[in-house]
């Protein structure tokens, strides 16, 4: 048997002993509970352990007798594990020399399991005492190994990070030009849009209360209507009705006369105040939308920051403050002429602080 073939031999055997997988051993459904190889799998995962402490490749520096060595334990152990394996509790017949003569000996399943597991038990010191200074050997050649493995790894990850980082860069500066475009865009149309465009929801506010104030309107005309006619048929009622001449009868409908005329005098005027309400919404809502509609075209006449200041003041009072109508007992506080930059700037905190 040529080297080359010795060292692929025991490569094998060597791979296939760390490969072995013990939880397979206990075997329930093949020996039960009396015949199965439970004792046997820590011995066995000992044994396993001992052969994944010497790495394949240094096989290749070892000599031929070392590797003939390595081969032989590595095939010896197979060869046990491979029986707990392949065990079937049936009787066997065994050769033995007893007092220099030949006799056959009938063997139990149970004395062959424990046979099984006695083998494994006793592999593991004959493998230790095998194996132990070719592991001894192997030692440097791992830490050489799982280092280079460490930096290839540590390179691979570092190309990856490098490259991932190169990446990263490009996207992020195509994002940071979406961003500045969108920015761009959005303050483009923010300043063409302006302020005058927003006096539309000013516009629609007082459309709805305008037609507001005119259902309120038909409401108060027609209560007045019906106020009227009572007030004309009460005067006459007395007449229609063929009353006696008992007392009693006439407070009664004097007072029912009165709660009618209360009633419907009290829903008179609550029509009107609705009517002046919406009528007065209406009017201030449309003063709003004036003052918006014309706001951009007053602050670019204005050619000082004083006076664009002093009309951007004049906007905000007029939004935001109450408005005197007509049609509302409000007389209206006058607005100081005070520029909302400035109160802006004195509330700022960095120019104290500047």
């Amino acid at each position: 048997m040529s080297e080359a073939t010795k060292l692929d031999q025991a490569k094998k055997a060597l791979r296939q002993m760390q490969e072995i997988d013990v939880t397979q051993f206990p075997r329930p459904s093949a020996g039960g509970v009396t015949y199965n190889f439970d004792d046997a799998v820590v011995p066995a995962k000992h044994l396993v352990a001992l052969y994944k402490q010497m790495p394949i490749d240094v096989l290749d520096v070892f000599p031929e007798n070392e590797i003939e060595k390595i081969l032989a334990r590595a095939d010896n152990d197979y060869a046990w594990i491979q029986a707990i394996q392949t065990f079937i509790p049936n009787p066997t017949t065994q050769i033995k020399i007893l007092n220099g003569r030949q006799q056959s000996v009938s063997l139990s399943p149970q004395q062959i399991r424990d046979s099984y597991v006695k083998n494994i038990i006793d592999a593991y010191q004959m493998t230790f005492s095998t194996l132990l200074p070719y592991i001894a050997f192997s030692i440097p050649f791992n830490i050489s190994a799982t280092s280079l493995n460490l930096k290839q790894k540590v390179d691979a990850e570092l190309q990856t990070f490098a490259k991932n980082r190169t990446n990263f860069e490009n996207q992020h500066r195509e994002w940071e030009k979406e961003i500045n475009g969108i920015i761009t865009t959005v303050r483009d149309a923010a300043g063409q849009q302006g302020v005058s465009p927003q006096a539309k929801h000013f516009n629609t506010a007082a459309v709805d209360y305008q037609n507001a104030s005119q259902k309120w309107l038909v409401t108060t005309i027609i209560l007045t209507l019906i106020l009227v006619l009572y007030a004309i048929s009460t005067l006459f009622l007395h007449k229609w009705l063929d009353l006696s001449s008992c007392k009693y009868e006439h407070i009664q409908l004097s007072v029912s006369k009165f709660l009618i005329f209360a009633t419907i005098s009290s829903m008179l005027f609550l029509s009107a105040k609705n009517y002046l309400a919406n009528r007065h919404n209406a009017v201030v809502n449309r003063h709003r939308q004036n003052a918006l509609a014309t706001f951009q075209t007053l602050v670019e006449a204005a050619i000082l920051k004083e006076n664009r200041d002093v009309v951007l003041s004049k906007a905000a009072d007029c939004i935001f403050t109450a408005q005197p109508t007509a049609f509302s007992k409000f007389e209206g506080v006058e607005s100081a002429n005070v520029s909302l930059v400035k109160v802006a700037e004195s509330l700022n905190p960095l120019k104290e602080n500047g």
